[in-house]
């Protein structure tokens, strides 16, 4: 059974680092049988090259057909990474429709590939309407993605130093990990840079630095209160740091209080970007368990219509 044609035109591209080969494919107005003519060329990957790139697409695509085209011409290209990201932002903003495809969806015969053909397969599977894109959310969303995303991996570079400050402890012999649950946070922190300020930690001065809330300073009577100064002697005792120790944690804390900031930023500028869905956010939020960061992260992956996500069963 031959496929039908479920539409009048359609534009395939095959995106490379330094150029980008497009071809329009539109139904033969002349002729009664389903009949396609293929038009391409090929262009330059920068911006100039681009917008020309969508003025060729619309030019030629109301040659073929002899008449004004007045809805978004489909354009269909195949998922390259950051190749494609700049190829589809110039395509949005003049007015075409891009959609992204998985590359093992438009695969060609083995020993007939080149680029001309290629753009034309992808044209070609998208007039016959078998292709299925990828959900691609708007620009606002993808925009918070993005820095989403870098902080996520400025997260992991600060848990990288996290775990540097705990080898050198371990290193040191002194045993944070049975006092804090955590070395990264405020306590841990202030008792670290007092050890590396003397040789002779006072335990005195090790509780004035340990905050009220923490488990090892809460006890309710004298005898667990005398139990718990004997688990901090035995952690603290003879702490005592080399020079190229208190260097690499000196360096180490610099590094975090640096990733704190840009951590700090980006939250800020996602709030920014995702202004316009402050009632998403604030839906999102009602939600028991889930916070304002949260939810600029769950509307960032997901976008604010779950529509594309929704299966047959």
């Amino acid at each position: 059974m031959a496929i039908r044609i479920k539409k009048s035109v359609c534009v395939g591209l095959d995106v490379h680092r330094n150029n980008v080969w497009a071809c329009v494919c539109a139904k033969d107005p002349n002729k009664k049988k389903d009949t396609l003519v293929f038009k391409t060329k090929k262009f330059l990957s920068n911006h100039t090259d681009l917008t020309e790139m969508c003025n060729w697409i619309k030019e030629t695509t109301e040659k073929i057909l002899g008449k004004q085209v007045t809805e978004s011409i489909d354009v269909y290209m195949e998922s390259t990474g950051k190749y494609s990201t700049p190829v589809y932002d110039v395509c949005e903003q003049n007015k075409t429709k891009p959609h992204i495809v998985n590359p093992k969806h438009v695969r060609t015969i083995a020993g007939q590939k080149t680029d001309q053909k290629d753009c034309a397969w992808i044209a070609e599977l998208g007039i016959n309407g078998l292709l299925r894109e990828s959900y691609i959310p708007e620009k606002a969303i993808r925009a918070s993605r993005r820095l989403s995303r870098s902080r996520t991996n400025i997260l992991h570079a600060k848990q990288d130093d996290v775990r540097r400050i705990q080898n050198v402890l371990t290193e040191a012999n002194i045993r944070m990990d049975l006092i804090f649950t955590s070395i990264d946070g405020e306590s841990a922190r202030k008792v670290i840079e007092y050890l590396m300020e003397t040789d002779e930690p006072k335990l005195g001065e090790i509780k004035r630095r340990i905050r009220k809330s923490c488990r090892i300073m809460k006890y309710e009577s004298v005898e667990e209160s005398k139990k718990k100064e004997e688990e901090l002697l035995k952690a603290f005792s003879g702490a005592k740091f080399s020079p190229e120790q208190k260097f690499e944690l000196r360096k180490a804390y610099e590094r975090i209080d640096s990733y704190n900031a840009q951590i700090r930023d980006y939250e800020t500028m996602m709030n920014e970007t995702l202004l316009p869905f402050k009632s998403y956010l604030d839906l999102l939020e009602s939600v028991p368990g889930i916070s304002r960061l949260s939810a600029m992260q769950i509307l960032s992956e997901i976008g604010p219509d779950i529509e594309p996500f929704q299966i047959q069963n």
